[in-house]
């Protein structure tokens, strides 16, 4: 009777952590469809979800690293979107089918002022946002979908790359951010 009282309260604060991270606000409801409206906001990328499992089996060739497809990523991976500016600075993991001859380019990294993007209602309670980039090449669109508490989900589809996605949240702009 004792082990079962005991599975029963860890089974019950194993359920409490998990509700109370997935409900974790960043934003309220009211900035969060400012920042949408105004099309000035930054996504900021806290993991990396490649899609091949290439990453993990290489994942797990490293010695005491774990395999798995997240990928955790450092503080400052971003999207800055302006009305005029869009901003790109992410890592890529994957298979590149054309990859660059220097390896520091080897991530999403680009500025881009000739784009354009549909926002359209998601999933419950979603917005999702389709940017189509017009002056490179590389890239075919990059879908975001951002949730009421600012929670988002980045996928980006490329010509010369398999697909990838991220998940983060999205923010205010910084102030220097606008003169990049």
């Amino acid at each position: 009777m004792k082990k079962i009282l005991f599975l029963f309260s860890i089974v019950a604060l194993l359920s409490q952590a998990i509700s109370c991270s997935s409900s974790q606000t960043y934003l309220d409801k009211n900035t969060v469809s400012q920042l949408v409206t105004d099309k000035t906001f930054t996504f900021m990328a806290q993991r990396a979800n490649p899609l091949s499992m290439d990453v993990s089996k290489v994942m797990s060739a490293i010695p005491g690293a774990v395999a798995s497809q997240v990928i955790n990523l450092d503080y400052g991976y971003t999207v800055v979107v302006n009305k005029d500016k869009l901003t790109v600075n992410l890592p890529y993991y994957g298979r590149a089918y054309n990859a660059p001859m220097d390896p520091s380019k080897n991530g999403y990294s680009f500025s881009s002022e000739n784009f354009t993007y549909i926002s359209k209602p998601g999933k419950k309670n979603s917005t999702m946002l389709t940017f189509y980039i017009n002056d490179k090449p590389f890239i075919q669109k990059m879908y975001l979908q951002i949730y009421q508490n600012g929670k988002a989900y980045l996928s980006i589809d490329s010509n010369d790359r398999q697909p990838i996605s991220y998940d983060g949240y999205i923010m205010k702009n910084a102030a220097n951010t606008d003169k990049n």
